[in-house]
């Protein structure tokens, strides 16, 4: 592994580039899978597109990291092990953009560059936020998708192990892209998973914080991030609009930052691993910044000016929430049985066409609508609401709702203002970290006790 690790090192070094600290360990990974099965006499099945792939500069740099290995091993490596790492290479994540000098073939750049205009436009128009004002975005939005399109080219799959988190924190972000992805299906050649929907939600989301963050000059803070430019955006960019005191003078990978260490004065290290610096205090925080970390963070910093945005005025989900429409102890054995029940009884009182249930359905199916702490909120296309309620459903049993068990569901039928779309979203996402709260609503029986509970605990989050 060390010598692989060398040699993966060099590469890096020579052509002047880094792989974020997954990527890095990824590719390793699969160098060392492609010698166990060149031992072993098997190999993979065939590349396809193998002809473009050999005409990248990365199936030359694979090949002759693959040759400086063979010696060390007592192995060679046939074409098809070639191709295949240099599809991982292409697909990898880097940590620079600025220093991204990976391959698109001449169909794959018009794509990128065609897709990041439309996501930007749509979602601009869509959020009411000027998306087109943030450069960084462009910037990270085209780096970032070079590698996922490369990815989808190959069939290689796209994880992301904070997929619920992310939904569950950034529920109106997500959902936006989800209704924008859906708009720009025909215009591109592969599916977008809702794994690379929750990555787009974060370099949004890191867009949308840049445009409202505060200057910060005082203490200087390093952010030492595993999960690549969009996680350590999103970071850098929450922390500047919380503390007013704080000045990030750099996002880096674990790999560099004892080099950072020695070349610049540092106040403070917050990175997403455990760190063990003796020149330097650091914390270790949540990639997605939640409260509880944010709370760590300030108990660390002795000025602290900025504050979190609060919400202001009075609750909007109960703006819309009717005890007509409010169903407790509902017994179903599917989700789509409760969106349907929930969306034809607001169709019975006019709030909707009768078609909403069914695009309910079917945004559901694109990418289930819970965002944790048992909670769902399915919504169907705004286009056939014809007045503002919100459908709410206590269940008898959890039902299994994508990946969560939800027992609370809200069917959103809002045809209202993107502010107020936002802070409907914010007041959900508030409920689904306090399981306290989802508690004492599922136990009660009475629809104007129910939605007096609600009430009470929305008041006091927004005080």
């Amino acid at each position: 592994m060390k010598i692989v690790e060398k040699e993966l090192k060099q590469m890096e070094n020579f052509y002047d580039f880094t792989f974020t600290d997954d990527s890095f360990e990824s590719v390793l990974i699969h160098t060392l899978i492609a010698i166990k099965r060149m031992k072993m006499n098997q190999s993979v099945s065939a590349v396809a597109n193998s002809s473009e792939v050999m005409k990248t500069k990365e199936y030359a740099w694979t090949k002759r990291f693959l040759e400086k290995l063979e010696p060390y091993f007592s192995v060679h490596f046939s074409e098809q092990e070639i191709l295949y790492l240099t599809i991982h290479i292409l697909g990898a994540k880097i940590n620079d953009p600025t220093a991204a000098k990976l391959t698109l073939d001449t169909q794959t750049q018009p794509l990128v560059d065609s897709f990041v205009y439309e996501i930007i436009q749509r979602m601009s128009r869509l959020t009411n936020v000027d998306f087109h004002k943030d450069q960084e975005l462009q910037r990270g939005l085209s780096v970032h998708l070079l590698t996922t399109f490369q990815r989808l080219a190959h069939d290689l799959p796209i994880s992301n192990p904070m997929l619920d988190d992310i939904k569950k924190m950034y529920p109106y972000m997500f959902d936006s892209i989800i209704t924008v992805i859906a708009e720009l299906k025909e215009k591109i050649p592969y599916v977008i998973p809702e794994e690379e929907t929750a990555y787009l939600t974060l370099h949004f989301q890191a867009s949308y914080e840049r445009l409202k963050k505060v200057s910060a000059e005082d203490q200087r803070v390093l952010i030492v991030c595993h999960m690549g430019i969009g996680m350590s955006q999103l970071i850098q960019t929450k922390l500047e609009r919380y503390f007013r005191d704080l000045h990030i003078v750099g996002c880096v990978g674990k790999a560099k930052l004892d080099d950072y260490l020695t070349k610049y004065p540092i106040d403070l290290v917050i990175a997403t691993m455990p760190l063990s610096l003796k020149q330097v205090p650091s914390i270790t925080v949540s990639p997605l910044l939640p409260e509880s970390d944010i709370r760590k963070v300030e108990q660390m910093i002795q000025h602290r000016n900025g504050h979190p945005v609060a919400i202001e005025g009075r609750s909007e989900l109960l703006k819309f929430i009717r005890e007509e429409i409010l169903f407790l102890n509902l017994k179903k054995e599917h989700p789509y049985e409760v969106i349907e029940e929930l969306a034809n009884a607001i169709y019975r009182l006019g709030y909707v066409e009768k078609q909403y249930a069914h695009s309910a359905i079917l945004r559901e199916k694109m990418s289930a609508t819970s965002i944790g702490s048992g909670i769902a909120i399915p919504h169907g296309d705004p286009s056939l609401i014809k007045d503002s309620a919100i459908a709410v459903a206590t269940l008898k049993q959890p039902l299994e709702w994508g990946t969560d068990q939800v027992n609370l569901v809200f069917l959103m039928a809002v045809k209202e203002k993107h502010e107020r779309m936002k802070q409907l979203f914010q007041e959900l996402s508030f409920l689904s970290d306090r399981p306290e709260i989802i508690q004492s609503l599922m136990t009660e029986t009475e629809p104007s006790k129910w939605i007096e509970i609600l009430d009470f605990r929305l008041q006091k989050m927004l005080t």
